[in-house]
């Protein structure tokens, strides 16, 4: 990775998204019944060189959805040091400080953050903004608002870790931003996402339909979310 170009490394990325963008989003498009929603936005939690953001957009583009903005959220700088040992939560072992950041030393893609900014967001596409910034930080009360955020239509989860996982969603439930009718994606379901999406649908009393092609065994199957 140290020896590519920027450009290089952009594409490298969404070249590994689609495989699994390719099988996630067919049936997504098969469940809708219209495809106008310019009231509602993406997010993404994880985005790192934003590959899978720009694969799922033109997506749903070429499937002639239409949404309105496009929200990605990231430290930029890697996982949390403060949750990536989080006791009992099904972390993965692996994960160390740092892991996926793209800013912030000579062995990192950028050296700045708006070096990054311009970069990652020219290649997800227009529309699109980038918050920077540990969840627990940069998730304010005071941000739907002050952005003017919608309702989501589709929520990208790859955020890894269990306690990151917590932090966006408890942020999007509060702000009324994932409801029914909302389409969520876990990219690592099997770590930290899993044990957070259980958790939050027992505590909030979410029910949900599983449209996905894994995991079906761990989701229940009364429809809320997936059904727009």
């Amino acid at each position: 990775e140290e020896n590519m170009t920027v450009l290089e490394m952009l594409e490298l990325t969404y070249d590994a998204a689609m495989p699994k963008i390719m099988l996630v989003v067919p049936p997504l498009l098969a469940a809708l019944h219209s495809k106008d929603f310019r009231d509602h936005d993406i997010y993404e939690f994880g985005v790192r060189y934003g590959g899978g953001l720009r694969g799922f957009r033109e997506q749903l583009s070429e499937g002639g959805v239409q949404i309105g903005h496009t929200w990605g959220f990231d430290s930029f700088t890697g996982l949390p040091a403060s949750l990536v040992n989080q006791g009992g939560k099904s972390n993965y072992s692996g994960y160390v400080a740092g892991d996926f950041g793209v800013v912030g030393s000579a062995k990192k893609q950028f050296r700045t953050w708006p070096e990054a900014e311009q970069a990652i967001t020219k290649s997800i596409g227009p529309e699109t903004t980038l918050i920077e910034g540990f969840f627990n930080e940069s998730l304010t009360d005071e941000l739907p608002a002050q952005r003017k955020m919608k309702p989501a239509f589709f929520i990208s989860v790859d955020c890894d870790l269990y306690g990151s996982t917590i932090q966006a969603l408890e942020w999007l439930l509060k702000h009324e931003m994932l409801k029914a009718g909302t389409f969520v994606y876990y990219d690592e379901f099997d770590d930290g996402e899993g044990p957070a999406h259980r958790e939050l649908s027992d505590k909030y009393g979410l029910e949900w339909e599983d449209l996905a092609y894994f995991h079906s065994k761990d989701l229940p199957k009364k429809s809320c979310c997936g059904d727009m």
